[in-house]
């Protein structure tokens, strides 16, 4: 009986301390002014698409007041929110320190490529199929993309009946449905993708060109050929049979032999020489 009295005495003066401390942080909290913010850009030494000047500015645009505030009425989830809007930026994450400083953790977008459709209109798409503008001060080294690649028009929206967030953020994510021109956006994504994960792959091509009719043409960084890709049926089986051609064939007939690899059509590898 009195080794239950005891216990219940030691839990009853817990339970009251740590009630005690959590009003004790509650006050000191309302206490803590914010001081200064931390930009944490994660993966910088990747991409250099936002830099921290860029981040302040962008609260400072959407008039969000944090400096010198009390951090309890700081809004971090606005904060958040605001920071995520930006093109370039995957994911913010705000974290409110009691030494008075507000972090920001942001992680980029990761470029599968870079779209070139004219002059004027350049962009890149990422991983998640969503595009990112160009910077002027940083360029991504990725596979670029260019030839007949079809620029969006409000005409093709309001035809296929796209929401504006299909058409600001999942655009090359959207399934060909019979559409050409969005036939291409969807394989130019994938193909990329494809690229991308594959370091084999990754460290050869060097541009994805579209030719008139849908086809894609692969260009290597070495050698002095192009590759008619075709579409992307069989795709995994064409470049398989690529890889094949670069790993044995050339090895035996010489790299500058043929000025282009054909694997448009199944079962078929058709090399034009020089």
């Amino acid at each position: 009986m009195k080794k239950t009295t005891k216990h219940t005495i030691l839990w009853s003066v817990l339970i009251l301390y740590l009630i005690g401390m959590i009003i004790f942080i509650s006050v000191r909290r309302s206490e803590i002014i914010c001081k200064t913010i931390d930009v944490q850009i994660t993966d910088s030494s990747k991409n250099d698409f936002i830099d921290k000047q860029e981040i302040s500015s962008l609260l400072n645009k959407n008039k969000l007041k944090y400096l010198n505030m009390p951090m309890d009425v700081v809004n971090a989830a606005e904060i958040e929110r605001v920071v995520n809007t930006h093109p370039s930026i995957r994911k913010a994450e705000v974290v409110k320190r009691i030494d008075g400083i507000l972090v920001i953790k942001v992680s980029q977008r990761i470029p599968l490529m870079r779209v070139i459709v004219n002059e004027k209109t350049q962009y890149y798409i990422d991983q998640d199929g969503k595009v990112i503008p160009v910077s002027d001060k940083y360029a991504a080294r990725v596979p670029i993309a260019n030839g007949n690649i079809p620029a969006f028009n409000r005409k093709l929206a309001v035809a296929d009946r796209l929401t504006p967030s299909q058409l600001d953020s999942g655009l090359f994510m959207l399934p060909c449905v019979g559409n050409p021109e969005r036939c291409i956006w969807h394989d130019l994504f994938y193909i990329g993708k494809f690229i991308q994960n594959n370091s084999f792959w990754n460290s050869l091509i060097s541009q994805i060109y579209v030719r008139p009719n849908g086809d894609f043409e692969l260009i290597p960084i070495m050698g002095c050929q192009s590759i008619l890709f075709g579409d992307m049926e069989d795709y995994e089986e064409k470049f398989r049979k690529i890889r094949s051609m670069y790993q044995d064939g050339f090895h035996r007939v010489g790299w500058d032999t043929y000025t282009m690899i054909n694997v448009k059509f199944k079962d078929q590898v058709v090399c034009t020489k020089r």
